[in-house]
């Protein structure tokens, strides 16, 4: 089988880094180059000519962090009213005009299998500030490269991921955790396509308090898989699959693997790449993702218009000279029904082009009206229907906060529900004040402000008066320390 090459590109401020591989043998991919170079340097000469040489395919990968994802549902209607469409959403939740804005979109597989109407399709759309494409693509251009396509890190690293799932014949929806130096984030898809992506926290302790950053990350990825199960596809998390940093991934994983009721995997996704040297960073996973994507045409584009023209040109001429050397033994055979079928096609689009280009203006005016009709009235009676027999949380919380003295300080509130179906509200804090009268004075105040609230009753209330500690380095001051439980009410 003939060997692949493909390249990958990230171009920074600080260091710029490039890396070739080539399809392998004992190992699906092997590294045959990596390079960096600061901002005063230029590429090494041998790095340089494999950018650039002809055939060169690179892929330029994009800061997360620069890159926003978004899955809306839109009926069928051309690339550029899809385009201006999407932009058009975008704009209201970021701002500005649409002219700040570049967009890539794909349609995700399998919304007629997951009940979605036909009139309509699930979307998957990239976003990136123009000013930001612009600036690295230009650079990349400096330098005589000319890359094939424009992507984030997580995308390069989910694509890789759908190569190489592991795990034991693997079905159903995925959480992919990447857990980086600099970079750490949540994957949530399945076979048709990313759900969406979400950064994690960062350890703020620097690994001094590890166990309770493990606790947060596990937090973080239930809270992704619940939000994986109330979007409009309702995917079911079967498999979460955490790779990076090895000692953190395997003591997260372990984390998961204790409580959680699907499988968890620690994937290696270093031990897919082979190199002279016998073996490959885990921090080398992402650039080296990006030169495995390049192998293949990836189905968002984040090129400016004038680079996707001429990516496409080279596919047509590659395509071209296929067709040309399979056509040259039946054109014998198939000239006079050949040119027949010509006809008629070129019958039948002269028609169709009429009518499309009728429709065009219509179906671009109609997008957005469309989206503030039904798609969001739809999500509306969606959410509707889900708290019709909810107290209104959200209203209770605003309203205590309402009745809340400025000094008082909550050190922990909680919501929730008992078996019998009632909602229980916990507040444990303090009162401050300078002295012990002062510090009474605002705790009974709270207490007769939470009184007057007519969403909830009293369960139980405690508080003990504390003199001092509050603040040793200033003068001496008082608290009183509570713990109130509340039964949230029908009415709320």
């Amino acid at each position: 089988m003939k060997k692949q090459t493909g390249h990958s590109l990230i171009m920074a401020e600080g260091v710029s880094r490039a890396f070739r591989i080539r399809t392998g043998e004992d190992t699906p991919y092997t590294v045959e180059w990596a390079e960096s170079w600061s901002a005063e340097q230029s590429p090494p000469p041998a790095c340089l000519k494999g950018l650039t040489g002809p055939g060169c395919r690179v892929v330029q990968l994009l800061p997360n962090a620069e890159v926003s994802h978004l899955i809306t549902a839109l009926p069928s209607m051309k690339d550029k009213q899809m385009s201006a469409a999407l932009l058009g959403i975008f704009q209201r939740d970021k701002g500005g005009t649409a002219s700040d804005w570049v967009v890539a979109f794909t349609p995700l597989q399998g919304a007629e299998d997951a009940g979605q109407p036909q009139m309509r399709h699930d979307i998957a759309a990239l976003f990136v500030r123009r000013p930001v494409r612009d600036h690295l693509y230009g650079k990349a251009t400096e330098l005589g490269v000319r890359p094939v396509a424009m992507m984030p890190g997580f995308l390069a690293l989910d694509l890789l991921f759908r190569r190489h799932r592991p795990g034991e014949d693997p079905q159903g929806a995925w959480n992919l955790v990447y857990l980086g130096e600099t970079e750490r984030f949540i994957c949530v898809g399945d076979e048709g396509g990313l759900l969406f992506c979400r950064p994690l926290p960062e350890d703020l302790s620097g690994g001094e308090e590890q166990e309770e950053y493990l606790e947060r990350l596990a937090a973080e990825v239930e809270r992704s898989n619940y939000f994986a199960q109330q979007t409009e596809r309702s995917l079911n998390v079967q498999q979460v699959v955490v790779s990076g940093e090895p000692t953190l991934a395997t003591a997260l994983a372990e984390r998961l693997g204790s409580f959680s009721g699907f499988e968890v995997d620690h994937w290696r996704a270093e031990e897919l790449f082979a190199a002279p040297e016998g073996s490959v960073s885990w921090e080398q996973v992402i650039s080296l993702a990006g030169a495995v994507a390049s192998l293949e045409r990836p189905g968002f584009d984040l090129l400016p218009d004038e680079a996707q023209n001429r990516v496409r040109r080279a596919l047509k001429r590659h395509a071209t000279l296929a067709a040309a050397a399979l056509g040259a033994a039946v054109v014998p055979t198939l000239l006079v029904g050949g040119l027949w079928t010509v006809q008629v096609q070129k019958g039948f689009l002269e028609h169709a082009e009429e009518y499309l280009a009728q429709a065009d203006s219509r179906l671009g005016e109609a997008a957005l009206a469309y989206l503030d009709s039904r798609l969001l009235a739809n999500r509306q009676q969606n959410v509707d229907e889900f708290t019709r027999y909810q107290p209104d949380l959200a209203g209770l919380l605003e309203e205590i906060a309402s009745r809340t003295p400025d000094a008082v300080v909550f050190k922990e509130l909680e919501l929730s529900e008992d078996r019998t179906g009632r909602y229980l509200l916990t507040l444990i804090g303090e009162s401050r004040a300078r002295d012990g009268a002062g510090a009474q004075e605002v705790f009974l105040e709270f207490l007769a402000g939470l009184a007057e609230c007519p969403r909830i009753e009293a369960e139980t209330e405690q508080g003990r008066l504390e003199i001092g500690g509050v603040d040793e380095e200033g003068p001496p001051r008082s608290r009183v320390l509570f713990e109130l439980k509340y039964v949230v009410t029908e009415g709320g």
